[in-house]
């Protein structure tokens, strides 16, 4: 297990400045007091003394328990944060051997993944039944990008469920996703790591960090990684580094200064097509694609610096700066059977359609966000006030191109390496270029009215203009066909309020109401379709309770919620391809999490959600009743570990989803799954071994769906993996 620092508030005291110093730099301490203070038994000159009895308090050690998140937005503990929260963190993501982001995800209940199309394949989340595509976070900033997160350099997964547009902005119907990047320490510590395992995974890691100062520390993470999938000629190839400079640790005022580069180059995989509304039952090591023309390459640069300032214990400030870019080739196959096959035809006499949706481009954000956090007193009413202004600007362009002769495949049998003397790219199709404007004011106050009842509000007012250019051409002759140049601003007021019962410290209950919006422009660009509407209006209403048992060992917190899109859009039957909020959507349902340790050396971390998500309005009559597409009804989650003693650890784990539906109109679905996964490690002080094996049952199942195809699962696979630390 790679030595890391502890999430930011999984210290002694959220309260507390905790700084970790090295015997030299503690004993220094001491003897700097001992000069100062009379009758001390630490004398300037060094000379020696009969020592008191001291008494030292290490952090504790909270297993998977994480006492708050990573924002400044929402500080102090879970249990004072009206919301379904669960945070994963990187011990969990060790345990099992996850890489990505989307594996460490499956920890959480209510997330399924959609399958990817065009250019949105990498990481596109659903969420309580709703796309959380655009609502992912690194360190509380936007992370726009599509790409697949490596979690080499996360130190927690943060997901916090239900409408959050009073914290993030911008979207989160379904709820948010931030991920807490790894900070320099003040402590020597270095980790190398390699894994190899079948599907051809070669990976290596490494994490150091050294003090430089006795407030300053640089830290360096990297990673590279190979590794394939079932069918043969799928391969994932990515890279990634991220140093990190912390000055002023342990004072008043500490300054970072982050840059993270992930690069992919990948042969993408976009699964299987469906016949009779359900994926073609194959060999699982069919690839319909062309291994020697279909490329997925992206490059992230994220650089990032961060000031913190403390003015007293009631005071203090966070400014962040980031500057992102994305930028991203695909040309994928996207298998799609051709024509319309009687029933019953052989497999081996029906032909595959080769779709290949080529595309680049690049996408940037700039943003600053500034957060004030006051403790103050009105009477007999305690208040922690947190206030804020964000600024942005994102851009993206896009440019598509038209591919002409791709040649067919067979479906029981398909040939990745077919000839393809006349395939070529005859031209651009189209060209986007889009940008948006981003000013964000807001506040929150946590209100102490008695020791037991807390109340917290809060307002935030965003302004979002969005410019959009659209242009569509003849590929063949480069003629200009359509030139589209649109504007729009959009205003929005969003907001929470709940209130929370703590009758005793193991006991938090609270029934909260907040809100979200969705702007036409939400992912910057506007189409002649929307270019008319006001933003779409989310709700939640949530009753939920936290309790800790076992002497705070073990945490379980369940919520009884409705998410529900109240004008959500859809078309206008009085106008050809026009939309209007004349639809809405809801999504009831129940959380259950269980988290934390049942005997010191028995661990569980659990997640179950049973949801009931349903179109109850639209002007598409095929949609009313419906489910959202990929919104099943219950996941389920579990992972739990149990240390043997001498070293020795074992664990095990299951991961399930409902059916799920790849359209609104509920046509072609996926089946529900069941998957259990084991490890066994053996920790040592200087080094860990670790054997993790996925899917032991080898289970058919189904990892990401969409419209048109469905993208298969992993089968049975092993990892071993080796941390040495030094």
């Amino acid at each position: 297990m790679p030595i890391h620092a502890p999430h930011p508030l999984a210290r002694p005291s959220a309260g507390i400045r905790s700084t970790a110093r090295t015997p030299l730099q503690a004993g220094c301490l001491l003897g700097a007091l001992g000069a100062a203070l009379p009758g001390s038994v630490c004398a300037a000159d060094g000379d020696s003394a009969a020592l008191p009895e001291v008494t030292v308090t290490a952090p504790q050690d909270q297993g998977y328990l994480r006492d708050g998140t990573g924002l400044t937005r929402l500080p102090g503990p879970l249990r004072d944060i009206p919301q379904s929260i669960t945070v994963v963190p990187q011990q969990i993501i060790e345990e099992q051997g996850a890489t990505t982001l989307r594996e460490a995800l499956r920890n959480v209940s209510g997330i399924s993944f959609n399958g990817g199309e065009g250019g949105n394949s990498g990481d596109n989340i659903n969420l309580r039944g709703f796309t959380a595509r655009n609502d992912l976070f690194l360190d509380g900033v936007r992370d726009s990008g599509s790409y697949t997160r490596d979690i080499f350099n996360i130190e927690a997964v943060e997901v916090l469920k239900g409408p959050s547009s009073m914290v993030f902005g911008r979207g989160t119907t379904g709820g948010a996703i931030n991920q807490t990047s790894k900070r320099p320490w003040l402590e020597s510590a270095h980790t190398v790591g390699a894994s190899l395992g079948t599907l051809d995974l070669r990976r290596l890691t490494v994490d150091f960090n050294e003090p430089l100062t006795s407030t300053a520390a640089f830290r360096l993470n990297g990673m590279w990684q190979q590794s394939g999938a079932t069918p043969e000629d799928v391969q994932f190839d990515r890279y990634g580094i991220a140093p990190s400079l912390t000055l002023g640790l342990g004072t008043d005022t500490e300054v970072n200064f982050s840059y993270f580069r992930q690069k992919e180059d990948n042969v993408p995989y976009y699964g299987v097509p469906y016949r009779n509304f359900k994926p073609v039952d194959v060999d699982k090591k069919n690839f319909y694609g062309l291994a020697d023309h279909d490329f997925e390459n992206t490059t992230v640069d994220i650089g990032s610096i961060t000031v913190d300032h403390r003015f007293n214990d009631s005071l203090s400030f966070r400014n962040s700066t980031r500057y992102a870019r994305y930028d991203r080739s695909l040309a994928p196959t996207a298998p799609r059977i051709a024509g319309n096959p009687p029933d019953g035809t052989p497999y081996e006499l029906i032909s595959v359609n080769r779709s290949r949706p080529y595309r680049d481009g690049t996408d940037t954000t700039l943003a600053n966000q500034t957060d004030i956090t006051a403790k103050f007193t009105t009477g007999s009413f305690e208040h922690k006030l947190v206030g804020g202004v964000e600024i942005g600007r994102e851009t993206t362009t896009t440019t598509r191109y038209q591919v002409t002769g791709a040649p067919q495949t067979n479906l029981a049998h398909p040939d990745p390496d077919t000839p393809a003397p006349l395939m070529r790219v005859v031209g651009t199709s189209s060209y986007t270029d889009a940008s948006a404007n981003t000013f964000g004011v807001y506040a929150i106050d946590e209100i102490a009215l008695t020791p037991e009842w807390k109340v917290v509000g809060g307002l935030r007012w965003d302004r979002f203009a969005a410019s959009s250019l659209a242009e569509t051409f003849a590929p063949a002759t480069g003629t200009q066909l359509t030139h589209d140049d649109r504007k729009r601003t959009d205003t929005m007021t969003s907001g929470r309020i709940g209130v929370i019962w703590q009758p005793s410290p193991t006991q938090s209950y609270y029934a909260a109401f907040g809100t979200s919006f969705n702007p036409t422009a939400e992912t910057l660009t506007i189409s002649s379709n929307n270019a008319g509407l006001d933003p779409e209006e989310n709700h939640n209403f949530e009753i939920g309770a936290k309790l800790d048992f076992l002497d705070g060992a073990l945490s379980v917190r369940t919520a009884l919620f409705r998410t529900e899109k109240i004008n959500a859009r859809t078309l206008d039957p009085d106008q050809l391809n026009v939309n209007v909020l004349d639809g809405r959507w809801v999504t009831d349902g129940i959380e259950l999490d269980v988290i934390g340790r049942i005997t010191p050396q028995w661990s569980v971390f659990a997640g179950l959600a049973f949801m009931d998500p349903e179109i109850t309005e639209s002007n598409n009559p095929a949609e009313v009743g419906k489910r959202p597409a990929n919104a099943p009804r219950h996941t389920l989650s579990v992972w739990t570990t149990y240390d043997l003693g001498g070293g020795w650890e074992i664990g095990g784990g299951v991961q399930g989803a409902g059916k799920r539906y790849g359209s609104n109109t509920n046509t072609n679905y996926v089946p529900g799954y069941t998957r259990w996964d084991a490890e066994v490690a053996y920790k040592q002080p200087d080094f860990d071994v670790r054997l993790n094996v996925v899917n032991l049952t080898d289970t058919q199942w189904y990892e990401a769906v969409y419209t048109g195809h469905a993208i298969p699962g992993t089968g049975r696979a092993a990892t071993l993996s080796v941390d040495y630390r030094f």
